[in-house]
């Protein structure tokens, strides 16, 4: 029974991805993985004005989406788009050992409420892909920015708890430092941002573009996966800091982490011989699937 109603869910999922379309999304490759094609796609990307959200429209306008740059005060619908790139979000540095602020509460209300509510309206409308701009402090939380690092543990939640009830159609990404100007837009108490800043300026020599962190973001959409590394300087600080990302997509790999790739296996076993890619020769797996709920 346990079969008969994971073969169901697979079939649910399937529609859900217009697997049983004519413009079947995402498309099972010759290698038997899974593609997300982007070309054309109806496409916002938040916090657009500067920094990696400029990075993100000039890449996915690289891999031809029909991209819509937004950015604080602008007016738009989640629901009229098919794929999203939520990255608006801001920082803050703060003692534990001091009292709550507005700031905060704007926060929490940018970093999460607002990226999730967006999130939401654009997959009950049908969204084909939505993508959330996280943290390596999704991660691992960091002294003074333990508030910073709440919101980024926060939408990590959603978006991995959303990937694996809805697989292929939400994703999230862990960039590390970027030499943009994030750091200089902090806000928070004056004496701890003068002594943050001037470690910064130190390190940030070594700090990914936001064009490197944009592509590697964009590839990992493209191989379906739904945890993401996007650069090779955010797998290094992982590593360093003792982090399992066996189950995460990072470059240099052309499929996703094996748990993704096990539940698109189980997928395609299950319901793929009824979709136009079956009838048309597509490739099948010999790999054992596993269930995603073993994570």
């Amino acid at each position: 029974m346990a079969g008969l109603g994971q073969a169901s869910r697979a079939l649910q999922e399937l529609r859900l991805l217009g697997l049983h379309g004519d413009e079947a999304q995402p498309v099972l490759s010759g290698d038997g993985t899974m593609r997300f094609e982007l070309s054309g796609r109806r496409t916002v990307v938040t916090g657009a004005s500067q920094g990696l959200g400029a990075s993100l429209v000039a890449e996915l306008r690289a891999r031809g989406a029909d991209v819509t740059p937004v950015s604080r005060g602008d007016e738009w619908e989640p629901a009229d788009f098919d794929c999203l790139f939520l990255n608006a979000s801001f920082g803050l540095l703060q003692s534990s050992a001091s009292s709550l602020g507005e700031d905060v509460r704007e926060m929490f209300e940018v970093n999460v409420l607002r990226t999730i509510e967006q999130a939401h309206t654009a997959l009950a409308a049908g969204a084909s892909h939505v993508h959330v701009v996280g943290s390596n402090q999704s991660i691992v939380a960091a002294p003074a920015s333990a508030l910073y690092s709440a919101t980024k543990h926060a939408v990590r939640g959603w978006a991995y708890g959303s990937a694996r009830e809805l697989p292929g159609r939400v994703s999230i990404s862990y960039p590390g430092g970027i030499a943009t100007n994030f750091f200089r837009n902090l806000r928070g108490d004056p004496a701890m941002l003068d002594d943050y800043l001037s470690r910064v300026a130190e390190a940030s020599s070594n700090y990914d573009s936001p064009e490197g962190v944009a592509q590697g973001i964009v590839d990992g959409v493209y191989y379906c996966a739904r945890e993401i590394i996007p650069t090779r300087f955010a797998l290094d600080w992982f590593e360093r800091n003792g982090e399992d990302v066996s189950r995460m997509w990072h470059p240099g790999l052309e499929q996703p982490s094996r748990e993704e790739w096990d539940w698109w296996t189980l997928v395609r076993s299950h319901a793929l011989t009824s979709s136009p890619q079956a009838a048309k020769g597509g490739a099948t797996s010999d790999r054992v699937a596993g269930s995603p709920a073993t994570a």
